[in-house]
C-alpha cells in the first residue's frame, strides 16, 4: 500500500512541477502598455485559473489514462486482473485470458471489483489493479496498533540483494535435493505477493554439520521463488523468522540464495513459485565448505475424494446467465465443508471437459452468479478444473460441476486436498421423470414435416402430436427412445400442421443423438406446448416412447385430434363414368378416365388427411362444394397423385369447414383403369360418407370369435344399449357369425355394433354387406384412450394384511393410488409386471386395517401373465383408489398400470411413504446371554432386548442389518429371559435377506413390544442396526439387562479404501502392502475396555501406546489380535487410563484388502475416536 501510495504522490508532484514549468514558462504580449494595477489582476486570475483548472486536468488525465487499462485489457504484472488460460493446448496451443472475480463482479466489466485483504487489515483492499484497491482502500489501518503491527510486517520484508560475481565456489562440496510441487503440496499466500494470490509450495530442512557460507541455486523450468527461516516455518505468519529470500538472482527465473548457516542449527528452506498455482518438479543446489543435508518437511495434504456423474437424468441450467446464449448444461451442485479452516485444492478428473464453480452458502440455478467465489476450467490441465480456496470451517460451501461444452455427459471424480477432511455431499437435485409409450399407424395423420430434407408433398410424415403441461417451472429434457429414427417439435400452445413452422420453439432430429431425438427447454408452468413426434424418413410406422426429466412431473397426453379414423371402400368398374382428367400431361388427348365422386363433410373444423389404398395407381382430386365432369378444374381444391409414396397412392392434406360440404373424386393415374379401392381419412373428427341408394341390405360377419352384431338408427349409447336399437343378431350366420338383413335408407346414418357372444374376447373381424349400393363403413369414434402409471414395490412401500388372502398371517407390500376420469363410462384397467399382480378398486379410500370396506372389485389373473384386469363403470368427477399388490406374500419389484377408456385417467400417488427408524449397537462379551427358545442345545447366545413403541397403529417392518447371522424374537409386553418362550409373538431368521432376521407386523399405539436381537449360531459378537419402517417413528429403548449394567458403548464406523496408508506389520514383506487406519482413542474414564470389530472382511488389530510409527510397527505396541472376536474379526480387553494417549490401528489379515469396517468399544465410559 505504502509503496503505490508513494508512487502516486510522487505522480502527483511531478505533474505539479511540470505544469508550473510550462506556466513560468509562458509569455505575455500585449498590443499596448498596460498599467502596473491591470497588469496585476491579469497575472492574479491567471494564476487563479492555473491553480483551479490543475487538479481537474491531472484527474482527467489519470482518469483518462485508467479507462485505456481496462478498456484494452491490460494484465496487471500481479495478474491480480486477468490470469492466463491455456484450452486444450495440445490441439489449438491458444492461451486465453479469464478475468479474476472478487465476491460476484468480474474484472472484465469493471476495474472497480475489490474485497477485503488475507489477512485483514482495516481499510485495505485488494483488487483487479493495485492502483483502483489503493484508491478504494482507507488509512484506517494507521489509527489502530495491531493493524500497524501486521502492516509492518509485510512493509519490511526484505528485498533480495543483488548477487555478486562467481557467487558459486567451485572448489565447495554439492548438494543436490530433488523434488516436484503437485497438487498435493501445500498452498499459501507468499509473503510479498498480493494477499489473494496462492502459491503451492515445499518446507526442506537444512542442517549442516560445518559453520559457513553457503550457496543455495533452484533448477527448475518453473519460476522458483526461495526462502530460508530459521528453526521454522509459520504458514499462518510467512514473515516470522525469515532469514532471506530470493526470486530471480540465479537467472532464468530461479532463485539464488547466499547465505552463512550455523552447524547444529536447524533452518527451513520453503520453496514455491513467483506465479500462483504453478506446478513442477524442481531440484536444489547447494554448495558450501561441508554437505548440506537436505530433508522433506511431512507437510502432506489430507486427501478427500467423490465420485458420480452427469447423464440425462442430471438437472440442467443456463451456465452464462448474463450473455445472450441459450445453450444448457447438465451440472451436479455437491454441498462441501471443512472442520478446520485452511487453504484447499479442489481437482475435477473425467474425461468431458469439466468446469467447477465455488458458491457460498448456497447456488440457485436460475441465477448462477449470485454468491459466487470462484471458477476454473483449466487449471488442471488435460481440461480439468483446480479450484484454490480459502474454506471457513463455520460456512457452508457449494461446488458445481459441469462441463465446458453443452449438452456433455460422462463420470468424474473430485480430489479434495487440504490440512483436514473436505466432506462432501450430493445435493438431492434428481430430476422427476415422466413417461409416454405410442405407435405411428395408420391411424395418424399425415404432414409435411418441418426442416426435413424433402420439403415437398411427395415425403409425407405420420406424425402424433401430444400436449405437454408442467406444473413446476424450470428445464426440462424430453428425448426418445425406440429402434425408429425419431424427430422432435415443441410447440408454443399448437400445432397447425399445414403450416409446421408456426408456434415452433426448438426441433431434433437426432441425427447427432443415435437416431433419437431430445430436446431441452425452459418451460413454464400453467402453459400448454404441443409436442409433435415424427419419424426421420417418410410413410414409417411403429413404436415408440417418450421419457420426460424435470423439476416436475409433466402431464404427456394425446392430441385426440390426431386419433380418428374414417374409411370408405367402393371400386371403379366398366359401369364407372368416365371424364377427361385434368393433368394428363404425356397422354394422348382426349384420354378417358373412370372416376367416383364421393360426397364428405365433417362436424369439426380442422385438418384433414384423406390418403388412398388400391392394387390400382390412383388419383385424388378435392373439390368445394360439387364436382362437374365436363368443367374439372372447377371449384378445383387439391390433387394429388403419388405423395403417399408406397404403392402409388394420392395423399390430400386440407383444411375443412365444418357444416360445408366437398366432392373427393377418386380416379387412376393410366387411363382406363379398373378396380376395388379404400378411402382413409385422419382428422379431428370423423367424415360422413353417404350411401346412394334406397333399398334391402345383408350385413354378415366373419371371425374366429362367436360375434353379436347390433344395428341402431343413428348412434349407439353405451350407457343405454337397448335405445335406438333396431335388429340383433347371434348365430343366423355359419360358424356362429350373425347376418343382418334390413332395408337401409339412402342418406342416412346408421350404427353397426360388432361384439361377442362371451365375455371378454378379443380377435379380428370383417364384415361383408350385400345390396344395391356399396356400403361406405366409418369406425365411429369410439375408440378408447389410454393411460398410463408406472411404479414400484419395495421394503419401503406399505404393507397390510390383503383381502381375500389364502393366507391370513401373512403381509404383503401395496401402492395405493387415487384415480378419477372426467368422462362417465367403462374403463379396463390392467397391469403389466414381472410380479404376479393382485389389484382391487375401491369406492373414495382403502383403510388399510379393514380392506374389505369400501370394496368394489378385485382380481388376480384375468390378464395374461398372471396380471389383474378389472372392467368396471366409473362416474366422472368420483375419487376411486386403486390398490396394486401382489398374490404372494412379501414380494417386491417394477409395474405400470394401463387403462383404457373413453377420456383419460388421472392417476395421483397417495402418499402412504414409511417414516424410517434407525437403531445401532453391538454384541459384546458383555452382553447377556440366554437359550432361545426351540433350541436344543444349552448353548448360551449373545443377546440384546429392546424395548419397542410407536405412537401410530399400523403395519411396521423391522429389519436387522450386520455382517453377522441374525436372529430376531419380538414378545407382547415383556421379555424374560429364563423363559424366552412366555409372550413370544414371532421369530425369524432369514426373512430379509444375508442372513437376517425381518418381522412385519401389526403394531398397536401405546402398546409396548419386546425385540430381542441374537444370531443363529452361539457365542458370536459383532454390530448390528435395526432398521424399522412405518406409519411413524419407533422408539427404541435398550433394556437394562446387561451382566454389566454401567457398561457404555461407543460406536465408529469407516473405510480401508486404495488411498488408505500402507505399511507392513510382517518381518516377511518385501514392501509395505497391508491398508491401514489409525485411531487415536482417548478415554474419560479409568477402567477396562472391550474393542470389537465388525466386518466383512477379516481384520486385524493393534494398540500402540501414545504413538504409532508405520516405519517401526513393533515401537509401543501394547497388545495385536485377530480373530478373538469371532468371525475373523479381532476384540480387546484392555485397560485404559483418562489423561493417556492410545492408538488403534485397524488393518487386514490379508494384503491389499480393502473395505469397511465398524468398531464398538464397550466400558464404563465413553470413548471418543480420532483420525490420525
Amino acid at each position: 500500500m505504502s509503496p503505490s501510495t508513494l508512487i502516486l504522490c510522487n505522480l502527483v508532484k511531478d505533474a505539479v512541477s511540470d505544469a508550473r514549468q510550462d506556466y513560468l514558462t509562458s509569455s505575455v504580449i500585449s498590443a499596448s502598455m498596460i498599467d502596473y494595477n491591470t497588469f496585476n489582476e491579469q497575472m492574479n486570475a491567471s494564476l487563479s485559473q492555473f491553480k483551479s483548472t490543475l487538479p481537474n486536468q491531472f484527474l482527467n488525465n489519470f482518469q483518462l489514462i485508467r479507462d485505456m487499462v481496462q478498456a484494452n485489457g491490460l494484465v496487471s504484472l500481479y495478474s491480480s486482473n486477468w490470469y492466463p488460460l491455456l484450452h486444450d493446448w495440445n490441439y489449438y496451443q491458444t492461451a486465453y485470458m479469464e478475468p479474476q472475480y472478487y465476491g460476484s463482479c468480474s474484472c472484465f466489466t469493471s476495474s472497480s471489483c475489490t474485497q477485503p485483504s488475507v489477512p485483514n487489515m482495516k481499510g485495505y483492499l485488494v483488487g483487479c489493479t493495485p492502483i483502483e484497491a489503493l484508491l478504494r482502500s482507507s488509512i484506517a489501518c494507521l489509527y489502530e496498533q495491531d493493524c500497524i503491527n501486521t502492516f509492518t510486517v509485510y512493509l519490511n520484508l526484505p528485498l533480495p540483494a543483488p548477487p555478486p560475481l562467481n557467487i558459486i565456489d567451485s572448489s565447495g562440496i554439492q548438494s543436490t535435493y530433488s523434488s516436484a510441487l503437485t497438487i498435493y503440496s501445500q498452498v499459501y499466500s507468499r509473503p510479498d505477493s498480493l494477499l489473494t494470490t496462492l502459491c503451492y509450495f515445499q518446507d526442506i530442512q537444512m542442517e549442516v554439520t560445518t559453520t559457513g557460507t553457503y550457496t543455495i541455486l533452484s533448477n527448475s523450468s518453473m519460476d522458483a521463488y526461495g526462502y530460508i527461516y530459521n528453526n521454522s516455518f509459520n504458514i499462518s505468519n510467512p514473515a516470522q523468522n525469515l532469514l532471506t529470500s530470493d526470486n530471480d538472482a540465479g537467472g532464468n527465473g530461479q532463485f539464488m540464495l547466499k547465505i552463512v548457516l550455523q552447524a547444529g542449527v536447524k533452518y527451513i528452506l520453503t520453496m514455491t513459485t513467483f506465479w500462483s498455482n504453478t506446478l513442477g518438479v524442481y531440484s536444489i543446489i547447494g554448495s558450501g565448505p561441508d554437505l548440506i543435508n537436505f530433508s522433506t518437511v511431512n507437510s502432506s495434504k489430507i486427501q478427500s475424494n467423490y465420485s458420480s456423474a452427469l447423464t440425462i437424468y442430471s438437472p440442467m441450467y443456463f451456465r452464462d446467465r448474463n450473455s445472450s446464449s441459450t445453450s444448457l448444461f447438465y451440472y451436479e451442485a455437491i454441498q462441501i465443508s471443512v472442520s478446520m479452516t485452511g487453504i484447499y485444492t479442489i481437482v475435477s478428473n473425467s474425461n468431458m471437459d469439466s468446469k467447477g464453480y465455488i458458491y457460498r452458502n448456497n447456488f440457485n440455478a436460475s441465477f448462477p452468479d449470485e454468491n459466487l467465489l470462484f471458477v476454473d476450467d483449466n487449471m488442471a490441465g488435460h481440461e480439468q478444473f483446480m479450484l484454490t480456496i480459502i474454506l471457513d470451517a463455520m460456512i457452508n460451501y457449494i461446488l458445481v460441476v459441469t462441463t465446458y461444452s453443452e449438452n456433455v455427459m460422462g463420470t468424474f471424480s473430485i480430489t479434495g486436498l487440504g490440512s483436514d477432511l473436505i466432506y462432501f455431499s450430493a445435493i438431492n437435485t434428481s430430476p422427476i421423470q415422466s413417461n409416454y409409450i405410442s405407435t405411428w399407424s395408420f391411424r395418424n395423420q399425415l404432414y409435411v414435416r418441418a426442416q426435413t430434407p424433402w420439403p415437398t408433398a411427395s415425403y409425407l410424415y405420420y406424425y402424433q402430436s401430444i400436449q405437454v403441461n408442467v406444473a413446476t417451472t424450470g428445464i426440462y429434457t424430453i428425448f426418445s427412445n425406440g429402434t425408429i429414427d425419431t424427430c422432435g417439435y415443441l410447440y408454443n400452445d399448437t400445432l397447425n400442421p399445414l403450416f409446421p413452422d408456426q408456434n415452433l420453439l426448438l426441433w431434433d432430429d437426432g441425427v447427432t443423438k443415435n437416431v433419437q431425438f431430445m430436446l431441452s427447454i425452459y418451460l413454464q408452468a400453467m402453459t400448454q406446448y404441443i409436442l409433435v413426434v415424427t419419424p426421420y424418413w417418410p410413410s414409417r410406422t411403429g413404436a415408440f416412447s417418450i421419457n420426460a426429466l424435470g423439476p416436475g412431473s409433466m402431464n404427456l397426453s394425446t392430441n385426440i385430434s390426431s386419433t380418428i379414423k374414417s374409411q370408405y371402400s367402393s371400386a371403379l368398374s366398366a359401369y364407372s363414368p368416365v371424364f377427361i382428367r385434368p393433368r394428363t400431361w404425356g397422354f394422348d388427348y382426349p384420354s378417358y378416365f373412370f372416376y367416383q365422386s364421393i360426397r364428405i363433410n365433417v362436424t369439426t373444423t380442422g385438418a384433414y388427411t384423406i390418403f388412398s389404398d388400391s392394387p390400382m395407381d390412383t388419383y385424388g382430386f378435392l373439390y368445394s362444394n360439387t364436382f362437374d365432369p365436363s368443367f374439372p378444374d372447377q371449384n378445383l381444391m387439391l390433387y394429388n397423385d403419388n405423395a403417399a409414396a408406397p404403392n402409388n397412392q394420392f395423399v390430400l392434406i386440407a383444411t375443412l369447414q365444418a357444416m360445408k360440404q366437398y366432392t373427393l373424386v377418386v380416379t387412376t393415374y393410366w387411363p382406363s383403369n379398373t378396380g376395388a379401392f379404400s378411402i382413409i381419412e385422419v382428422g379431428p373428427a370423423s367424415v360422413g360418407f353417404s350411401i346412394a341408394t334406397t333399398g334391402l341390405y345383408t350385413i354378415v360377419s366373419n371371425s374366429t370369435m362367436d360375434t353379436y352384431g347390433y344395428l341402431y338408427n343413428d348412434t349407439l349409447n353405451p350407457s343405454f344399449p337397448d335405445q335406438n336399437l333396431m335388429l340383433s343378431d347371434n348365430d343366423a350366420g355359419s360358424n356362429s357369425q350373425f347376418m343382418l338383413i334390413i332395408t337401409l335408407q339412402a342418406m342416412k346414418q346408421y350404427t353397426l355394433v360388432v361384439t361377442t357372444y362371451w365375455a371378454i374376447t378379443t380377435g379380428t373381424f370383417s364384415i361383408i354387406a350385400l345390396g344395391p349400393a356399396s356400403m361406405n363403413f366409418s369406425t365411429h369414434n369410439s375408440s378408447t384412450i389410454k393411460s398410463q402409471y408406472s411404479s414400484a414395490l419395495s421394503i419401503y412401500s406399505s404393507v397390510f394384511n390383503r383381502s381375500q388372502s389364502p393366507w391370513p398371517s401373512s403381509y404383503f407390500y401395496y401402492a395405493s393410488i387415487q384415480i378419477n376420469v372426467a368422462t362417465t363410462g367403462v374403463y379396463t384397467i390392467f397391469s403389466n409386471s414381472t410380479m404376479d399382480t393382485y389389484g382391487y378398486l375401491y369406492n373414495d379410500t382403502l383403510n388399510p386395517s379393514f380392506p374389505d370396506q369400501n370394496l368394489m372389485l378385485s382380481d388376480n389373473d384375468a390378464a395374461p401373465n398372471s396380471q389383474f384386469m378389472l372392467i368396471i363403470t366409473l362416474q366422472a368427477m368420483k375419487q376411486y383408489t386403486l390398490v396394486v399388490t401382489t398374490y404372494w406374500a412379501i414380494t417386491t419389484g417394477t409395474f405400470s398400470i394401463i387403462a383404457l377408456g373413453p377420456a383419460l385417467m388421472n392417476f395421483s400417488t397417495i402418499d402412504s411413504s414409511m417414516i424410517q427408524s434407525n437403531y445401532l449397537s453391538a454384541l459384546t462379551t458383555y452382553s447377556p446371554t440366554f437359550v432361545p427358545p426351540s433350541r436344543s442345545s444349552r448353548t448360551s447366545f449373545y443377546y440384546q432386548a429392546i424395548e419397542i413403541s410407536v405412537s401410530i397403529s399400523g403395519f411396521y417392518t423391522i429389519s436387522s442389518d450386520s455382517t453377522i447371522d441374525t436372529y430376531g424374537y419380538l414378545y407382547n409386553n415383556s421379555f424374560n429371559s429364563s423363559v424366552p418362550s412366555r409372550n413370544l409373538l414371532s421369530s425369524d431368521d432369514d426373512s430379509g435377506g444375508n442372513s437376517q432376521f425381518m418381522f412385519i407386523i401389526y403394531l398397536q399405539a401405546m402398546a409396548k413390544d419386546v425385540l430381542v436381537a441374537t444370531t443363529f449360531t452361539a457365542q458370536i459378537k459383532g454390530i448390528f442396526s435395526i432398521i424399522g419402517l412405518g406409519p411413524s417413528l419407533i422408539s427404541y429403548t435398550r433394556l437394562n439387562t446387561s451382566t454389566n449394567s454401567s457398561k457404555i458403548d461407543s460406536f465408529y464406523s469407516s473405510n480401508l479404501t486404495t488411498t488408505s496408508p500402507l505399511f507392513c506389520y510382517k518381518s516377511t514383506c518385501p514392501k509395505s502392502t497391508y491398508f491401514y487406519q489409525s485411531i487415536q482413542l482417548n478415554v474419560s474414564t479409568t477402567g477396562s475396555y472391550t474393542i470389537l470389530s465388525s466386518s466383512s472382511i477379516n481384520t486385524y488389530g493393534y494398540i500402540y501406546n501414545s504413538t504409532f510409527n508405520s516405519s517401526s510397527p513393533t515401537f509401543n505396541k501394547i497388545a495385536s489380535d485377530d480373530d478373538s472376536g469371532g468371525s475373523s474379526q479381532f476384540m480387546f480387553n484392555v485397560t485404559l487410563q483418562v489423561m493417556w494417549k492410545y492408538i488403534l490401528v485397524v488393518t487386514t489379515f490379508s494384503i491389499n484388502v480393502t473395505g469397511s469396517f465398524s468398531l464398538v468399544t464397550s466400558g464404563p465410559g465413553p470413548v471418543s475416536y480420532i483420525i490420525q
